[in-house]
């Protein structure tokens, strides 16, 4: 799925949401203090799971972007759990 379908232009840049970040690492330290669990990103409200392939992975320039959403994602663990 091509960045324009997703609702990017040139005015319009979709890129990662600092607070959305944080709140998802937040939930995942809870769930290392305790018996674990299972962190579902990009759910819609009738709970129809979209995932993050189609809407975060285009937001990295890479050309392997789900390495770029990875190294990214490793960026943030190593930053915030120190």
């Amino acid at each position: 799925m091509s960045n324009s379908l997703l609702g990017e232009n040139e005015s319009i840049k979709l890129r990662p949401i600092p607070h959305i970040e944080h709140s998802a690492f937040k939930n995942i330290a809870a769930f290392l203090n305790t018996n674990g669990g299972v962190l579902l990103v990009r759910v819609e409200d009738d709970l129809n799971v979209i995932g993050i392939d189609t809407t975060d992975y285009p937001t990295f320039k890479d050309s392997d972007k789900k390495d770029a959403f990875l190294k990214h994602f490793d960026n943030l663990l190593a930053k915030l759990f120190r």
